[in-house]
């Protein structure tokens, strides 16, 4: 034939389809489009351009044998030649509109089903797999703080690779179920379905492509650990200085406290994680070195405000650490607040109201007092 134009073209139905494919590339042929040698590959296939030519196409299952040469020489002796393979299945073609059968084609039938039936449960396990993983994830990740914490995209994509992948293997699973009942009565009309199954397998491709983008090239900016003292200006919520009023503030001398990162994303565009440690020295002459931690989201919504205030609760539940019993929060403005002591006896506090949410932890080293306490969560509140 030459070296003739190579074209390419989507394979409209799935490879157990035996009888569908075989009229699909023998119509193909019949336009002048000839199956190139090997350029079958599962979701695409590639012609030679030719003259229009009658063309028979066979295709086998391998039958689970591993004599290839020999299956294919028998083959041969029937006046088929072979063309290319794809998967577990041998395309042949025949110039002969009277080619022989072979007498191995009732084995291939059988062989068949067991295939289809196999690939069906394979895929039904697939999909239960990958929907147990997006069950894990919305259960176990708090989707809503990774959101605001590492950006939407980071967040959503993973649970949303394995809810796709998912439904796919469960629609896979029964239209396998569907095709193995009726193996030997297929519907040879290649063009039924062929729309459906090429969307599908092009949205795949596409979902494969933005999930690529997003998760390997999409670059995330990483916030910077800075010291407190670079920072211009007040930050949108309370601090150790806030409740220092008349005593005397000095910042501890730390390598991992007084730091703090700033960044945005599009969940919310104005976030902070804030370590402060510092001594206060009242007028009274007492001393206590305090400990802030601070998780400050400003949000879009008011709704993912409080979703993110309740993950955090959560994540602290689930932890070792981070939630022992809960204690009388004192009458704040505020749309959502919990006080509780952690499993070190410190205090934790959440707050959120509108679009803001704070959680902080607060560490009096020497010695806590109901005053300076609500001292500081009504400070807290206030700057929401």
């Amino acid at each position: 034939m030459g070296n003739k134009e190579i074209i390419r073209r989507l394979v409209p139905c799935s490879l157990f389809e035996t009888e569908k494919l075989e009229n699909w590339l023998k119509d193909m042929a019949n336009t002048g489009l000839i199956l190139k040698s090997d350029g079958f590959h599962v979701t695409f296939a590639t012609f030679k351009k030719s003259e229009p030519q009658q063309m028979e196409y066979r295709i086998w299952p391998e039958n689970g044998i591993n004599d290839y040469d020999n299956a294919r020489h028998h083959r041969e002796s029937y006046g088929w030649e072979y063309v290319s393979r794809a998967s577990k299945f041998e395309i042949y073609r025949s110039s002969s509109p009277v080619a022989k059968a072979v007498d191995s084609d009732e084995k291939s039938e059988t062989y068949l089903k067991k295939a289809v039936k196999k690939k069906g449960v394979f895929a039904l396990i697939n999909g239960f797999f990958n929907f147990a993983i997006f069950a894990v994830i919305g259960i176990l990740i708090p989707i809503f703080i990774v959101s605001v914490q590492d950006g939407v995209f980071r967040s959503f994509c993973m649970a949303s690779v394995f809810l796709c992948g998912s439904i796919t293997s469960f629609a896979e699973a029964i239209k396998y179920k569907k095709l193995g009942a009726n193996c030997t009565k297929q519907n040879a009309d290649w063009e039924t379905g062929a729309l459906k199954h090429k969307t599908l397998n092009i949205l795949k491709l596409v979902i494969l492509i933005i999930l690529f983008v997003i998760l390997i090239v999409f670059k995330f900016d990483n916030p910077i650990e800075k010291h407190i003292s670079s920072h211009e200006s007040d930050p949108p919520f309370a601090t150790i200085t806030d409740i220092a009023h008349d005593a005397e503030y000095t910042l501890n001398n730390s390598s991992y406290f007084n730091t703090y990162t700033q960044w945005k994303t599009l969940a919310a565009p104005e976030n902070y994680e804030w370590k402060e440690s510092a001594k206060l020295k009242f007028a009274d002459g007492t001393e206590n070195s305090i400990r802030l931690f601070v998780d400050y989201h400003e949000t879009v919504n008011p709704i993912l405000a409080k979703a993110v205030a309740i993950e955090y609760l959560w994540e602290d539940k689930l932890s070792s650490y981070g939630y022992d019993y809960e204690k009388d929060l004192p009458d704040l403005d505020v749309d959502y607040g919990i006080l509780y002591i952690n499993q070190t006896g410190d205090y934790a506090v959440i707050l959120q109201k509108g679009t803001k949410v704070i959680k902080t932890h607060f560490y009096a080293l020497d010695g806590y007092s109901d005053e300076l306490l609500y001292q500081w969560l009504e400070t807290a509140a206030s700057y929401l």
